[in-house]
């Protein structure tokens, strides 16, 4: 016969994560180590660990490090397994042969394919032609990593396509961010035909394009015509974006 003392039903799972943006639940990435600990007759009691994952994964014992009687352990989050809420179940036995009903706990675990998002990246960047971009999650987080494995907080690119950072905030929190990244081509700037002015004549010259939000002439105007009169030999240039 099992007796079940009172002690074990106040067992809390703690976690070196505390909660993940835009949930409730404590969250951690593929590709770490963390630690986790619960709270009982600790140094008397022998606890017992098992975490399950999406689809009937187990995480092996092989990735479970086990301190003192159990009561803290360090999880290897291997960088195979799956992304998804995975459930730890903990059970504390006293030297007297008193077992505890098992404490429960969910924790997401993030992977580059199965995350939740942080928020910090814009789902879409973009940048003109023969320039670069910024991708900037911002400087309230603890560690950065980027799908090249560098780790500064920003990353600068020139090439279209999708960009992936993993994110620790400073309670530890782990997450991935996605943006994807596209290339605007140079606008295109027709002036027309070349033309000769005679003495008092001008023209209009006018660029209007309604895929461009401003203009830049050499005369320094910002509008999308400029009045051209006759007189010595000039250069005129215009720009739209």
């Amino acid at each position: 016969m099992r007796n079940y003392y009172l002690i074990a039903l106040f067992v809390t799972l703690i976690f070196s994560v505390k909660h993940s943006v835009g949930q409730n639940l404590p969250s951690a990435c593929v590709g770490t180590v963390e630690k986790y600990g619960v709270d009982g007759l600790n140094g008397t009691s022998i606890f017992s660990w098992t975490i399950e994952g999406p689809g009937g994964f187990t995480v092996p014992s092989s990735n479970i490090q086990v301190f003192a009687k159990g009561d803290s352990i360090a999880v290897t989050w291997d960088n195979n397994f799956p992304g998804g809420v995975y459930s730890f179940s903990v059970t504390e036995s006293t030297p007297w042969g008193c077992v505890g009903t098992p404490y429960e706990q969910n924790i997401v675990i993030n992977s580059p394919t199965i995350f939740v998002p942080v928020g910090a990246l814009p789902t879409l960047m973009k940048f003109c032609q023969n320039s670069d971009v910024t991708l900037d999650p911002g400087s309230s987080f603890k560690n950065y990593l980027w799908q090249d494995e560098s780790k500064n907080q920003t990353y600068v690119t020139n090439t279209a396509g999708t960009y992936q950072v993993r994110l620790i905030a400073t309670d530890y929190n782990c997450s991935y961010d996605t943006t994807q990244v596209s290339m605007a081509p140079l606008p295109v700037v027709n002036l027309g035909r070349d033309t000769t002015l005679c003495g008092g004549e001008a023209i209009m010259l006018d660029v209007y394009n309604s895929t461009f939000t401003s203009y830049l002439w050499s005369t320094n105007d910002i509008t999308s015509n400029l009045l051209v009169g006759a007189g010595p030999t000039q250069e005129i240039w215009g720009s739209g974006n």
